[in-house]
C-alpha cells in the first residue's frame, strides 16, 4: 500500500509537529518522522509521513505538494522503497553504474566522469555525472576535454555553494573543543560571489543552463541540455542550487 511519503524541501525551522499538522487536514498520521542530523540534532531538510490508507496519501500529495511552508515551496511525493544496489566492479564492459567517490575536494569526480563516457559516444545513450560543486573548482579544465572529445556527458552540478565535507568537520570539532559552531563557515562558503558553474561551462564550449534555484526548474532545465547533447553532440551541464543540510 502506498501510503507513505517523503516530505522534501523542508525549511530548517520547520519542526516534525509542524509537518504532522499539516498532513493531518488531510487524512489520520499514523507516523512522522523529521530527519534529523546525527551530530547536532538539526533538520536534514526532509521527513516521511505514513498516512492510515492511500487515499489519504494521495490527497495529502494534491494539497501540500508546491505548498509553501515557512517560506519554501514542499516536495510532497510517494515515498520510494531503498534498493539494494550491486557491488561496484570496475571490471568488464561498461555498465550503467560507474560508482561513487569519497573525499569531496580531490577533483576525481570531472575526470572520472569524461573517461566513463568515452565508450558510449555514438551508441545514443547519455553518461550522468552528479557533482558537487567543490570538487568541480578542482578540475574544471575537465570540461574543455569532454567538449574536445564530444562525449555524450550530462553534468548536474548538486550545488550547496559550501565545502561542506569540511563544514561538518569543523562543526564536529567545534562541539568537542567548546568553540563556537557558527564559525563553521568560515572559509567554506562559495557564495559571495556565488560561482556560476553554467557560465562556466560555457567557457568551455558546453551547453550550460542554470543556476536552477527552484524545483520545478530541473525537468525542463535537463531536457533541454539532454536535446543538445543528442542534436549538437556536445556535452552540458546543468548547475542546481542545493539547501545545505
Amino acid at each position: 500500500m502506498n501510503n507513505k511519503l517523503f516530505v522534501g524541501n523542508l525549511a530548517w525551522t520547520t519542526t516534525e509537529g509542524a509537518i504532522e499538522e499539516a498532513c493531518a487536514a488531510y487524512g489520520t498520521v499514523t507516523s512522522c518522522n523529521l530527519m534529523l542530523d546525527r551530530t547536532t540534532g538539526r533538520s536534514r531538510g526532509f521527513a516521511f509521513v505514513e498516512m492510515s490508507s492511500e487515499e489519504e496519501a494521495n490527497r495529502a500529495i494534491e494539497g501540500l505538494n508546491g505548498k509553501e511552508v515557512d517560506g519554501r515551496k514542499l516536495q510532497v511525493n510517494i515515498a520510494r522503497p531503498k534498493e539494494d544496489r550491486p557491488p561496484r566492479s570496475f571490471d568488464g564492459p561498461p555498465r550503467g553504474d560507474r560508482g561513487g567517490y569519497g573525499g569531496g575536494g580531490l577533483g576525481y569526480g570531472p575526470a572520472a566522469s569524461v573517461g566513463a563516457s568515452l565508450p558510449y559516444r555514438g551508441t545514443g545513450k547519455i553518461c550522468v555525472n552528479m557533482q558537487r560543486d567543490g570538487e568541480m573548482l578542482y578540475t574544471s579544465s575537465a570540461m574543455w576535454t569532454a567538449a574536445n572529445t564530444g562525449v555524450p556527458l550530462l553534468t548536474v552540478m548538486t550545488n550547496n555553494r559550501v565545502y561542506y565535507n569540511d563544514v561538518e568537520h569543523q562543526e564536529k570539532v567545534a562541539i568537542t573543543r567548546g568553540r563556537p559552531v557558527e564559525n563553521k563557515l568560515v572559509g567554506m562558503e562559495m557564495a559571495k560571489p556565488a560561482v556560476d558553474f553554467a557560465n562556466l561551462a560555457r567557457s568551455f564550449s558546453l551547453h550550460g543552463e542554470g543556476p536552477i534555484t527552484e524545483p520545478e526548474q530541473i525537468r525542463p532545465a535537463v531536457e533541454r541540455a539532454i536535446k543538445v547533447i543528442k542534436e549538437e553532440k556536445r556535452p552540458a551541464l546543468v548547475d542546481v542550487y542545493m539547501q545545505m543540510i
